[in-house]
Order: structure tokens, then C-alpha cells, then sequence
């Protein structure tokens, strides 16, 4: 039993999404030129807003700020900074999709430069089928210039256990 009770002050959120999703995750912010750049995960079957075929869409979106709880703005004025859709119907679309990625978190590499790393729920095998394989997704370059930010090079991928390599799966096996 604790006999000294401590005292903690709550701070505002950084992020609230009311009336938008009633799921984010992966929540990571990075520094970078000063100023604080603040990346979540959130899924379109998710969201409580309709149109612009959010079935089946997953998103990774971001937001820089001068400061860790100043205003936020969107990058890429819309936040969206990878997108995936899979065919289908709702929910069950991702098991026709031959690399279903969902999962993206950004980190800090060499020269003002960043990777995302992913998760892979299902993956291509080297004769064609998806299946559910649950692997590392390709790493990919992330390239941040001020509130604007683009994808660049696939820095690597893997091979999903007990498979063998192919160029289905990924250009390095």
C-alpha cells in the first residue's frame, strides 16, 4: 500500500479526433528543424464522416506544430500522408489485397531523412496467393520538407517466414 499519495497535473491532449474517427493508434512524434511533427494511424471503416471512399482505407496522417502542445497544422494540407485502400467489402477487403499494410511508424534516419517501417497483415507468396502472413511490410523513405512531405525510395523488405525469395514479395529478399 502507498503511504504517500503524489499529485499529477494532466496536460490537454495533443490530439483529439471527436466527430472524425473513434480510433487512432501508433501515435509517435518526431523533432525535426525545429518543430514537432506528430504521425498517427487511423482507419477510413472507422470514421464517422461519409464519401470519399473511406471502405477499406487506412491512413497514416501527420501534423506539424512549433511546439509539442502548440496548434497543429495538417501536412500535405489535407494530414494525409500514406494512404492504402483494399478491395472488397468493408472488413474483410484487406484478403484481397496482395500486401495489405496498415501499420506505419515513422523514425528518424541519416541526413534529415526518415523511414517508415509498416506491418503487413497479408502478404503475395511466391506462387500468387495472398494469405495472411503477418510479416514486416517494405520499409520506405519519408522525405519531410516543411509542411509537405512525399514518399521516396523502398529501402528494403522481407521475407515472410518459410517462404522463398521472389520478386512478388519484394525487390531484396
Amino acid at each position: 500500500m502507498c503511504k504517500n499519495k503524489t499529485k499529477a497535473e494532466f496536460l490537454p491532449p495533443v490530439l483529439t479526433t471527436n466527430l472524425v474517427t473513434d480510433e487512432i493508434e501508433r501515435i509517435n512524434v518526431i523533432v525535426h528543424e525545429d518543430h514537432y511533427y506528430l504521425f498517427v494511424d487511423t482507419h477510413g471503416n472507422k470514421m464517422t464522416v461519409n464519401g470519399n471512399d473511406l471502405i477499406n482505407r487506412d491512413f497514416m496522417i501527420g501534423f506539424r506544430s512549433n511546439s509539442l502542445f502548440g496548434k497543429y497544422e495538417p501536412l500535405n494540407e489535407t494530414g494525409i500522408v500514406i494512404t492504402q485502400k483494399s478491395p472488397g467489402e468493408p472488413y474483410v477487403g484487406q484478403e484481397e489485397n496482395e500486401q495489405y499494410v496498415y501499420s506505419w511508424l515513422v523514425l528518424p534516419a541519416k541526413n534529415g531523412r526518415f523511414v517508415v517501417i509498416a506491418y503487413s497483415n497479408f502478404s503475395t507468396t511466391p506462387d500468387g496467393t495472398v494469405r495472411k502472413i503477418k510479416s514486416a511490410a517494405p520499409v520506405v523513405e519519408l522525405i519531410i520538407d516543411d509542411t509537405h512531405t512525399r514518399l521516396g525510395r523502398i529501402l528494403g523488405t522481407f521475407k515472410p517466414a518459410g517462404e522463398s525469395c521472389d520478386k512478388k514479395i519484394g525487390p531484396k529478399c
